[in-house]
């Protein structure tokens, strides 16, 4: 897991899919090279600085019959200095350039017998789908979501 997470963000940074190849599904890779293409003919620069895993929490795995269907759920903490700016103007797009922390869901599947990044979802919208403490094996363990404001031993409907 670490070693993917430093090569898809070196990847990303650099805008350099070589790098994030042995890391990204086939359709992540497609994604990227997208967002590649764009931001060149947008003249924006990434910068990605201080790049930290912090922790990655394992809060959702299936696997079902046959290699095709299964997946890995990670709650990623990192923290880095993480914009975007405009190359010939320098103007900040979006980002800041202080260190913060941030939390993701970033989704694994196997392909070609390798695990591979296959979907990036920001905290708020993995949320939208149900609360997370529902999906998270660590929230169980400790009876308050880690990654969210859910009390399990304060609501109602987490109690048995």
């Amino acid at each position: 897991m670490r070693e993917s997470y430093y090569r898809i963000q070196e990847c990303w940074r650099d805008r350099d899919l070589e790098k994030g190849h042995p890391y990204l599904s086939q359709k992540m890779q497609q994604e990227f090279q997208t967002k590649f293409e764009w931001s060149r003919m947008r003249h924006e620069v990434f910068v990605m600085e201080g790049i930290q895993l912090l922790d990655a929490i394992l809060v959702e795995a299936e696997n079902e019959d046959g290699d095709d269907r299964d997946y890995i759920w990670y709650l990623i903490h990192g923290k880095m200095i993480d914009y975007v700016y405009h190359e010939e103007t320098g103007e900040l797009l979006k980002g800041s350039r202080k260190m913060e922390d941030f939390f993701e869901y970033w989704r694994f599947v196997l392909e070609d017998g390798n695990w591979v990044l296959d979907e990036i979802c920001r905290r708020k919208k993995w949320i939208m789908g149900g609360s997370c403490a529902e999906r998270c094996f660590e929230c169980s363990k400790h009876g308050s979501c880690v990654c969210c404001p859910v009390d399990m031993l304060e609501e109602e409907r987490y109690r048995t």
